[in-house]
This record gives C-alpha cells, sequence and structure tokens, in this order.
C-alpha cells in the first residue's frame, strides 16, 4: 500500500511541476483511448492543481477531446 502512494506522490509531483498543460494533455489522450480510467486522472489533476482547478482542466479537457474525436471520426 505505500508503494502506491509513493507512486501517486510522485504522479502529482510530476504534473505540479510542469503546470495545467500536462494535466489537460492527460485528459485529452483519455478522450482518444477510452480503457484509460477517467476518474484516475481526474483525482490526480484535482490533487495537484486544487479542486476547483483540477476539475475545471479536468472538465475542459473532456469537451475538447470529445469535441476533436468527434470530429475526426464522424
Amino acid at each position: 500500500m505505500d508503494n502506491i502512494a509513493l507512486i501517486i506522490n510522485q504522479i502529482v509531483e510530476y504534473m505540479g511541476s510542469f503546470g495545467v498543460i500536462v494535466g489537460f494533455l492527460a485528459v485529452l489522450v483519455e478522450s482518444f483511448i477510452p480503457p484509460i480510467p477517467l476518474g484516475v486522472i481526474v483525482g490526480i489533476n484535482m490533487l495537484s492543481f486544487g479542486n476547483i482547478v483540477g476539475f475545471l482542466v479536468s472538465y475542459s479537457a473532456t469537451i475538447v477531446g470529445c469535441m476533436l474525436s468527434f470530429w475526426l471520426f464522424a
């Protein structure tokens, strides 16, 4: 269980050091590859950037990713 907490802390530090763009791109990639769990990415975004900013980044990236995938595949 300590290994999982260590991995989550490393991911949060990595995403926090690069800023909101990494969180946005992670959710955007998830829109094109559905087996990736969205809830985990949103949770990590919220841990990295706070509840409000993390949610807004995830929400906006989900909308943009869904629109892009619709335009590409429809």
